[in-house]
């Protein structure tokens, strides 16, 4: 999900299926709302497949299994507080979004459902106490850019103070893979003339 507020209009693009190479884009009230059924409605599929598939497997192969069937679901979100800033918006009872949002968070990795969000630690929200917000965060995977390391919390490190507080170029990304911390560079594309 591409998000990019202009003026009142919410700017969100959905990656759809990754085999498909799809987006969906979501310009008003009424598509995010109808993107979130149509999330539902896939979950719902892929959970009651897992259900049929019974206890003698394990998740990792019943997860496998729904990946099989129905591929591999990926949801990227730009800006993570403005998107549940838009899920967690008055409506009314039978209209509200947060519930499915936050159940996905919570298992759509297991289905096969997965999410990818950029988050501005520097933004004060008040999505931040929100139950979707801090599920999302429970994973600690993610890749922190920029450096200064103690004004993330996707993560812990054990480095000393002084490397923590260390600026990094801003497309200098680090990240935990078995108790290690390591970077990954991503690349810088210019915009040229042709």
């Amino acid at each position: 999900i591409y998000c990019e507020r202009q003026e009142t209009e919410l700017q969100h693009i959905v990656s759809g299926n990754v085999k498909e190479n799809d987006t969906i884009p979501l310009y008003s009230e009424e598509d995010l709302r109808n993107w979130v059924i149509q999330i539902r409605n896939d979950f719902a599929t892929r959970s009651a497949e897992f259900k049929k598939l019974g206890t003698e497997k394990t998740v990792s192969e019943k997860t496998g299994i729904l990946v099989e069937k129905f591929g591999r679901k990926m949801v990227m979100i730009d800006d993570l507080e403005e998107f549940l800033e838009a899920v967690y918006m008055e409506r009314p009872i039978e209209e509200t979004l947060y519930p499915v949002i936050e159940t996905l968070f919570q298992k759509g990795k297991g289905y096969g459902i997965h999410f990818i969000a950029g988050v501005d630690y520097t933004r004060q929200s008040s999505v931040r106490y929100m139950r979707a917000y801090q599920t999302f965060l429970e994973y600690h995977t993610g890749i922190h850019f920029g450096g200064k390391l103690d004004q993330q919390k996707l993560f812990e490190c054990n480095l000393p103070f002084s490397k923590q507080l260390q600026v990094l170029d801003f497309n200098i990304g680090s990240y935990m893979e078995e108790n290690e911390l390591k970077q990954v560079l991503m690349p810088i594309l210019e915009e040229t003339n042709v």
